[in-house]
């Protein structure tokens, strides 16, 4: 009774709502013509300009979600609304992205995200999502993720209902993350005959994984709001939040002395000592314009990004005694050249100030190791081929039919990446709470003069990069995710060892490169 009592509170609260911002609208949203249900025989030609469903052929036919429907608004804001975005570059680099073909019949979304990457190690996370809980237009999604060489993480992001006929929503992101597992398994290594049995088989276990973790303990959370508007006639999203993140810091560097680690300055001169606390607070401007339509595989069409973010400077914390700002231009175009063949591109151009990022590896140029391509400055490009392999139908699984087949198109890809960097090695290098020291840099880059490098003038050097590759994607037509794995190689770095020893890179992925 009381579960009853609740749900019919939601849905008259919900009611209200729609009933105020939608009064200037001249659509009928609880018109039978303009709602979804299972059982209803209406006709849905009207979702092919939005959506590439087809109902008769869903795996989630027939399933009792009687009391499920979905408004035509529901479906036109579908395209606009693609990406699962955190707002927190770590997590949102993932590229994660819904199948919204799926979404009408089930709106309710599990899935893996992250992989593992040779160069870097295993990083990998579930997400959970409540694309229209209750029908209410309210998003709720919950995610989870442990890197090797990363954070773990705890995520809740709540996106409140659409608002000025369906082009306003509120959002907000409630993030916390820990170095620590990494941190205890660095400095707490016992010996074999120390009484810690627990922490000896933990250990045992990554190290026979070959995990290097960190040393630094690492804790804090994140704390976001913003606003996403759709501008009227040109349909360009214009988004805006505010970023609070505050860590505290426990980082060993050095030589170990008595009971604590020295800093030798000389040794090491591009490495940044993080105070203990530190605190943030940025503010986000972005700009898109999305043309993409989802098929049955892969989204076809065009999409433009801009954004800018301001780190303004507090008092609590290096580097946040600093002005830094980000700024960056994203563009991604997808054609299908016949049937299921098609061709992908990016093109990346970013330019910072005070601050560097690093574009090694996935999900920018393949085939590199951590910190092997930083900078200040970027103009990046990839491009892909896809060529379909296999087109698969499944009847069912484990002894177990389904209600109807399940599709599945693998593809076999070759892709090109590469780009050049403008470094400054004075400058703070985002993500990474220590720099390499530029000796080691050069040593495991090898090619170019000084190996891996041109001097350009002012404390800057030019940093070039590219990368070949072939890989195996797997694109279904109701999952929310795909499965890719790539194998990358260094062209410049084999060139300049004349042997392809130590040049590629494996990444197994279950999201998108871009």
């Amino acid at each position: 009774m009381k579960r009853t009592f609740l749900i019919i509170f939601l849905l008259f609260f919900s009611f209200l709502i729609y009933s105020q911002t939608d009064a200037t609208s001249d659509k009928d949203t609880t018109d039978d013509a303009n709602t979804i249900n299972n059982d209803a025989t209406d006709d849905l030609d009207w979702l092919n300009y939005y959506i590439n469903l087809d109902p008769s052929d869903d795996l989630f036919y027939g399933y009792k979600l009687k009391n499920y429907k979905v408004t035509k608004e529901y479906v036109e804001n579908l395209p606009w609304n693609q990406e699962i975005d955190f707002f927190i570059d770590a997590v949102d680099e993932h590229n994660l992205r819904k199948n919204i073909n799926a979404l009408p019949r089930f709106p309710y979304i599990f899935m893996p995200y992250g992989g593992y990457s040779y160069n870097r190690g295993f990083d990998i996370g579930f997400l959970c999502r409540a694309d229209n809980f209750l029908n209410s237009r309210v998003a709720l999604t919950a995610a989870t993720s442990f890197g090797q060489k990363g954070k773990l993480w705890v995520h809740t992001n709540v996106e409140y209902p659409a608002l000025l006929n369906n082009r306003l929503k509120l959002f907000g992101t409630l993030s916390f993350f820990t170095t620590y597992p990494q941190y205890a398994s660095k400095v707490a290594s016992f010996p074999s005959e120390a009484n810690n049995s627990i922490m000896n088989l933990f250990n045992k276990i990554w190290k026979t994984l070959g995990i290097d973790f960190y040393r630094q303990s690492e804790f804090g959370f994140y704390f976001i709001p913003g606003i996403d508007y759709r501008i009227p006639i040109i349909d360009l999203k214009t988004i805006t939040n505010l970023e609070f993140m505050y860590k505290y810091d426990h980082l060993r560097v050095g030589d170990i002395v008595g009971s604590s680690y020295t800093y030798d300055e000389e040794s090491l001169p591009e490495q940044i000592l993080i105070n203990k606390s530190n605190f943030s607070f940025n503010i986000r401007q972005e700009f898109r314009w999305n043309k993409l339509k989802q098929t049955e595989s892969i989204p076809v069409g065009m999409y433009l990004s801009f954004w800018t973010k301001f780190y303004l400077p507090t008092t609590i914390g290096e580097p946040n005694d600093t002005f830094r700002f980000k700024s960056r231009f994203e563009g991604k175009f997808s054609y299908k050249l016949f049937r299921e063949f098609a061709v992908r591109a990016r093109v990346l151009l970013a330019i910072n100030y005070n601050i560097s990022d690093d574009y090694s590896g996935d999900p920018y140029v393949r085939g590199l190791a951590d910190q092997e391509l930083t900078g200040w400055f970027s103009f990046l490009g990839n491009v892909e081929l896809y060529a379909p392999l296999v087109n698969i139908t499944m009847k069912g699984a484990a002894d177990v039919p389904f209600k109807r087949d399940a599709k599945f198109i693998l593809f076999w890809t070759f892709f090109l990446d590469g780009g050049f960097t403008v470094e400054n090695y004075n400058y703070y290098l985002d993500n990474f709470i220590e720099r390499m020291p530029r000796e080691n840099i050069r040593n495991s880059l090898v090619y170019g003069d000084p190996l891996g490098q041109t001097f350009i003038g002012n404390n800057n050097y030019l940093l070039p990069a590219v990368t070949v590759g072939s890989g195996i994607n797997i694109y279904s037509y109701f999952l929310p995710f795909i499965i890719r794995f790539d194998v990358a190689m260094n062209i410049l770095k084999a060139a300049s060892y004349q042997n392809a020893a130590g040049c590629f890179e494996i990444v197994l992925s279950f999201s998108e490169m871009f």
